[in-house]
């Protein structure tokens, strides 16, 4: 295998594997997906109630059913799902329950969209087997009050990073298939609005005219209409690339949070289990929780073997008050909505306050001052730093990394300064990369320090650190430099914000994290 293949698959592993989940952050989304998956336990029995004639199976294996089954089979396939959400609330034999719960949640919704209307309620029925295999049952279950009854190792805090990968690839392929007719379609052009169209329809043809529907189908602005249609399908369409580096991830979440919260104000159409899927990606380790519930609890012995008997009992005694009541659909799925949107605008909005704050800091006159560590051998990186000294050479001093006598006493090395240029300043920590050009930008004042600041905000820092990689990579062909710029292939890392088309940043040991 030549390095240059190792190298790209050291890439894509490190990217496969990258992340920093942890298990206790899952375990409590867990509590918190059983909680809502039993409030709002979907009705499988209603294609009952349709004769055969109207069963029209989806592709696969639901053609080979001849019609739709009985009622008693359908109910029992709702208090099998029921006793599995049980068993994921508890943690009871985790991860048999979730790809359980997968299959039997599958077997319903395949009847129940034999009527011809499918839903999106994909994600959320994949959704356990992906926790599952991520280790969302090692924590706060039963399982781990039984592993530590028989003396087992605990497994380590940090999750397995490769199955919610693939779900978050899942997602963004899903959002791929809503944009691509909407591409193929009329959404793009000027002369139409779809968006405007879907919500006339919605308020005319389905009754959706509560919340602020009437204030819409007023609202006859076709510029505004015509943002709507590009604004969704560029959030469609780009979900792909964004799900590729975990904070792009979440910030995309964030955005589709709010935008399913003003869907369901501006039309009524609650696509809650969209919110409920994006879940995964908050720290909920890091959710501040009442002390006693941070205790660790050891039930008895004898409410662990009863935990067979709780499920069941639990599954057919919950489907039952489900079928006599009806579930709290009503209630959930505004909660969520507008739990997801305030939780994604503040998570929107979290980096702009900060840069804020940071922008005010440097007016007040903190000390920004340092030195930039570049590469005198490569003339593009010394013209670069020239650049950033210009005119503030008293802020921004540049200096060649070759005469700095002492570099193991910054906990640096050569490999690590011909790769990227670092930051040093009196006060921080020690900086690299889009970090080194993001600080030095700060301390050179002006419209450099907003943009510096953009670039060391969390949104933004993944994509500058990858454009810095490419740049970087490629030095030997920017103005200035030549051949003797070029760059040598790198040790590649396991970091979050690899991805598969790129070294993880700052290769080399730094003072920041």
């Amino acid at each position: 295998m030549s390095s240059a293949t190792a190298t790209g698959t050291d890439r894509i592993d490190a990217w496969i594997h990258g992340g920093a989940f942890t298990r206790t952050s899952l375990a409590r989304y867990r509590v918190l997906y059983g909680v809502i998956a039993l409030l709002t336990l979907p009705d499988f029995s209603w294609p009952a109630l349709f004769p055969d004639s109207m069963y029209i199976a989806p592709p696969g294996p639901f053609m080979l059913f001849p019609g739709f089954p009985p009622e008693l089979v359908l109910r029992s396939l709702e208090a099998l799902f029921a006793a599995c959400l049980f068993a994921i609330l508890l943690g009871w034999f985790t991860r048999v329950a979730s790809f359980l719960s997968v299959i039997v949640a599958m077997t319903g919704f395949g009847f129940t969209y034999s009527l011809g209307k499918i839903d999106h309620d994909i994600f959320l029925v994949l959704l356990p087997a992906a926790m599952a295999l991520a280790g969302w049952g090692d924590r706060l279950s039963l399982d781990a009050v039984r592993r530590r009854a028989r003396g087992l190792p605990e497994p380590p805090e940090r999750a397995e990073q490769w199955p919610l990968r693939l779900y978050a690839l899942m997602i963004g392929l899903g959002f791929l298939t809503a944009a691509w007719p909407k591409i193929r379609g009329d959404w793009l052009s000027l002369q139409t609005q779809a968006v405007q169209g879907h919500q006339v329809r919605q308020y005319f043809t389905n009754g959706k005219d509560e919340l602020l529907a009437p204030f819409f189908l007023d609202f006859d602005h076709p510029v505004f209409w015509e943002i709507l249609d590009i604004a969704t399908i560029v959030l469609e369409a780009g979900m792909i690339v964004a799900v590729l580096w975990w904070t792009t991830t979440r910030l995309a979440f964030a955005v589709a949070a709010t935008f399913h919260l003003g869907v369901w104000l501006m039309m009524n159409i609650a696509f809650f289990m969209n919110v409920v899927t994006y879940g995964f990606v908050v720290p909920w380790d890091r959710v501040p929780v009442p002390r006693a519930l941070r205790r660790s609890y050891a039930p008895p012995a004898r409410l662990v073997r009863l935990a067979p008997v709780v499920v069941l009992a639990g599954g057919i005694g919950w489907s039952l008050l489900i079928e006599a009541v009806g579930n709290a659909a009503d209630v959930v799925y505004p909660v969520v909505l507008v739990a997801g949107g305030i939780v994604g605008a503040w998570f929107l909005l979290a980096p702009v306050v900060r840069l804020g704050q940071s922008a005010r800091a440097v007016r007040r006159g903190a000390d920004t001052s340092g030195r930039l560590l570049y590469d005198a051998d490569c003339g593009f990186c010394t013209r670069a730093a020239l650049w950033l000294a210009r005119r503030r050479p008293d802020r921004v001093a540049i200096v060649p990394w070759q005469s700095v006598p002492d570099l193991a006493g910054l906990g640096l090395r050569e490999e690590d300064l011909s790769r990227q240029a670092y930051w040093q300043s009196g006060t921080g920590p020690l900086r690299g990369g889009s970090g080194a050009i993001a600080a030095a930008m700060v301390a050179r004042g002006g419209l450099a320090t907003v943009a510096g600041l953009l670039i060391a905000s969390d949104p933004v820092r993944p994509v500058a650190d990858v454009v810095y990689r490419a740049v970087a990579a490629r030095r030997h062909r920017m103005p200035g430099g030549t051949d003797s710029c070029e760059l040598t292939p790198a040790p590649v890392r396991d970091d979050e914000h690899a991805g598969p088309g790129g070294a993880p940043p700052d290769p080399g040991p730094r003072r920041d994290s």
